[in-house]
């Protein structure tokens, strides 16, 4: 994540002020970032990106416990991923989930939460944590 640790630094740093709608603006660039980056697919489309993230993350050997206990993120990770990259037209009514297409495009009028963050940065966690995997399994190979 080195490429994008100062927007990160810059996201968390709107969070600690509460500036929450500031602060998912620059998640959703990092998780963009980390999805394209693990999932070697540089389309915008976040289904197909999940789904080889998932496909990755099911040919893995075997976890150590650690790499158990880490992934239990991985149960909310599901859930948020998808309704994060559903896609919804704009002539329709706002999602109200979590949305990359809305936030990205500036076109959301919701105030976000902290907990909007926290799911967000919960994915960003989740994500380096199968970039981890997937270096330590092509470097075991």
């Amino acid at each position: 994540m080195d490429d994008k640790k100062e927007l990160y630094s810059h996201s968390i740093s709107s969070y600690n002020k509460q500036h929450y709608d500031l602060a998912c603006t620059g998640f959703i660039a990092v998780i963009d970032f980390l999805m394209s980056k693990i999932s070697g697919n540089l389309s915008p489309s976040g289904n197909n990106r999940i789904e080889l993230i998932l496909n990755k993350l099911n040919t893995q050997k075997t976890l150590s416990k650690l790499e158990l206990s880490l992934l239990s993120t991985l149960i909310s990770f599901d859930g948020v991923i998808n309704s994060l990259f559903e896609f919804s037209e704009f002539a329709n009514p706002e999602p109200v989930t979590l949305n990359r297409h809305w936030i990205a495009h500036g076109r959301t009028l919701k105030d976000y939460r902290k907990l909007d963050c926290v799911k967000l940065i919960n994915i960003i966690y989740a994500l380096l944590i199968i970039g981890s995997l997937q270096e330590n399994e092509t470097n075991e190979e």
